[in-house]
């Protein structure tokens, strides 16, 4: 928001310098961001106006700011018509068809208009906050709406057809073109005023080319509304047109001015156009706003400011802004608040309004009181911390990805067809979907390293995920950890420089896992439609489904511009958390010896080793110590379908020496359970 400084002197009786007006709105909570002297010989302030405060939008806003920060008055400017007239041959006429889109709506009669010039001193305050003056009647609209931040329109009278003017919803085939040349396509969630054949302006956004007013425009209709800020924001993105009304009107305008600021811009007509005014105002719809009244605490006050400030000298505060604060008893006042002030709802707000005019630099800097108390351990972010760490030593790097994607990311990793949770308005249609998964946000990362010539990617990622929980229910946050590989491993003096395969990724899963001790772990094929079903498991702990783990399916590679393969873990990290033991436990040493026997076995390729682990184990009972496959073959000896593995299984007592007998015992049970159980066949 730009301002002139003599524009505001015209409302605000002072003689405060620019740089010290300046200097006290900043202080104030409207910050200056320039202060710049104009060619004319006045000042420009550049203001940052923040969203919550569209009154600071127009330079009555600002006067009345300054008012009550420097604690002088200010005074409104002339909207009296001198010359108002009875208009009896031409009369207007509208009807709101939207209640809900146009809650006020004002429409008046401007007759025989002169074509003058618009004056020196109005020009200069236009183009100094960065309008270009066009002609008398737009100029005057322009400045009425930057001084009291009321957008106005004005059609020409003779181009309309009929005197009715209707505030509708766009039809299906209508279109429109507008004042910049631009035809505009309407839809039925547009909101437009037209005539009796036609739209003549967007609402609250632009006017139409056909009711434009040029030089030679003798008759006004003048409009002055309050169109919903929420269907002005709509439609102007999705026309991507932002105008200083649409910009005002998305901000909510001060519906009690409405009427007031067309007055104020008839009294202009009228003077410096020589128009006659029409007696008679259309103005329909809601005209007043509820007024809410707050009672504030003045003791509640002086505690959160830590000043002593009486009731008396609060309500002088709260007064300087206009708002009608009054004593109501010995501990309430009762504070009215204005049409203009919307976003005052909470004694909070009143008391914030209390320190901003009383001035910041007046309230004492004072150390607060903190009371210390031990740090509870949280045991999600112990491990989250434990995990990020063994993560790291084995060279993996985090990365933080948006938690908002688009549909097209979804149809990319093949993931179109579940639910998700869409945000209602979003900001871009890059940011539609809450992210179900870590899965897309990963392969774009790891495609924009390949585009980078960065081939080798080892990254991670522990992020919430927001998954749909029913109508009218907010959805669930769920924390998930996704690793992904990509290119080839680091070399070492035992390893070989090579590329990635499905093993090295369960191989960390696996050591993740037992550093949070979780022991009673399944990792089984299963597929997935992201997943190259060659390469694809899932992770069980208990009864619980925890994640997946495999290959990334070709189409999913090519979607993402990727020509080498990619290996990625998803889980859900709060249920892994669940199941993680931090507490230590410590076992004595066993001083018996082990005794190591071998057994192959033939088995189908659906059958995978961890089942037959567990077999063993079970089979085996507290004697089977430890059980590691060190061989898998296929090859002729075997039967097509069918693989060979061999195990070294390691037996071990904790109170005595284990006897051959013993452990053939054992052995021989094991090798029977295979073949009764999974139908293996022993090599």
């Amino acid at each position: 928001m730009k301002v002139t400084y003599n524009w505001l002197k015209d409302y605000l009786k002072s003689d405060i310098s620019p740089d010290k007006l300046a200097d006290k709105l900043t202080m104030g909570g409207l910050e200056v961001t320039s202060l710049e002297k104009t060619t004319a010989g006045d000042w420009l302030m550049d203001l940052e106006v923040t969203t919550n405060r569209p009154d600071w939008l127009s330079v009555l806003g600002v006067a009345r700011e300054a008012g009550a920060i420097t604690a002088k008055p200010i005074s409104l400017p002339p909207g009296s018509i001198s010359k108002a007239v009875d208009i009896k041959d031409q009369r207007i006429e509208a009807v709101i068809l939207d209640p809900r889109g146009c809650p006020r709506y004002t429409a008046r009669l401007v007759t025989n208009l002169e074509p003058r010039p618009t004056p020196q001193w109005m020009k200069e305050r236009l183009e100094a906050v960065g309008l270009r003056p066009i002609n008398l009647i737009v100029d005057i609209t322009n400045f009425v709406l930057l001084e009291y931040g009321q957008p106005l329109h004005a059609f020409d009278y003779d181009k309309l057809k009929g005197s009715k003017l209707f505030i509708r919803r766009a039809r299906k085939t209508e279109k429109l073109l507008v004042i910049d040349q631009k035809l505009i396509e309407l839809d039925p969630e547009m909101l437009v005023i037209a005539d009796k054949d036609r739209p003549a302006a967007l609402a609250g956004i632009i006017g139409g080319k056909n009711s434009e007013v040029d030089p030679g425009t003798k008759n006004v209709l003048l409009e002055s509304a309050y169109f919903d800020p929420i269907l002005i924001r709509k439609t102007s993105r999705k026309l991507g047109l932002v105008t200083e009304s649409s910009y005002r009107f998305e901000r909510r305008i001060n519906l009690e001015a409405v009427a007031e600021a067309s007055s104020r811009a008839c009294h202009l007509l009228e003077k410096l156009a020589g128009a006659k005014i029409d007696r008679t105002i259309v103005d329909i719809g809601k005209k007043i706003c509820e007024r809410e009244k707050i009672c504030l605490d003045p003791l509640k006050v002086n505690q959160t400011l830590g000043v002593e400030l009486s009731a008396k000298r609060i309500c002088d505060l709260l007064n300087r802004l206009d708002l009608k604060a009054v004593i109501a008893n010995d501990k309430a006042i009762e504070v009215e608040i204005p049409s203009f002030r919307r976003d005052l709802t909470r004694p909070i707000d009143l008391i914030e309004e209390a320190g901003r005019i009383y001035g910041y630099q007046n309230i004492p800097v004072v150390t607060p009181k903190i009371k210390v108390s031990t740090l509870k351990q949280d045991l999600t972010k112990s491990v989250e911390l434990k995990v990020r760490r063994l993560l790291v030593s084995a060279g993996l790097s985090e990365i933080i990805n948006y938690s908002l994607i688009s549909r097209n990311t979804l149809k990319k990793i093949n993931m179109q067809n579940e639910k998700v949770v869409s945000v209602k308005n979003p900001l871009t249609r890059e940011q539609e979907i809450m992210r179900p998964g870590l899965l897309g946000g990963m392969l774009t990362t790891v495609s924009r390293n390949k585009d980078r010539r960065i081939d080798d990617v080892r990254i991670f990622e522990l992020s919430r995920v927001y998954l749909p929980e029913g109508v009218k229910k907010l959805p669930v946050e769920q924390l998930n950890l996704s690793i992904a590989f990509s290119g080839k491993k680091l070399p070492s003096w035992r390893v070989k420089r090579g590329p990635f395969d499905f093993y090295d990724l369960k191989g960390l899963l696996e050591v993740c896992l037992a550093d949070l001790k979780i022991t009673d772990y399944r990792i089984i094929d299963r597929q997935y439609p992201w997943l190259n079903p060659a390469s694809s498991a899932c992770l069980e702990i208990g009864s619980d489904y925890i994640g997946y783990l495999g290959e990334a399916a070709e189409d999913l590679l090519d979607n993402f511009d990727l020509n080498s393969p990619v290996y990625i873990l998803e889980c859900n990290f709060d249920k892994l958390v669940s199941h993680s033991v931090l507490k230590k436990k410590f076992k004595p040493v066993i001083k018996y010896p082990a005794v190591c026997y071998d057994v192959a076995v033939v088995v189908k390729e659906a059958i995978a080793s961890g089942e037959v682990i567990s077999l063993v184990r079970a089979a085996g009972g507290k004697l089977v110590n430890r059980v590691d496959l060190f061989d898998v073959y296929r090859g002729k000896q075997v039967p097509e379908g069918c693989k060979s593995l061999a195990y070294s299984v390691e037996y071990q007592a904790v109170d005595r020496t284990l006897t051959t007998k013993e452990v053939d015992q054992v052995h021989s049970k094991i090798r029977q359970d295979l073949e009764k159980k999974l139908g293996a066949r022993i090599r």
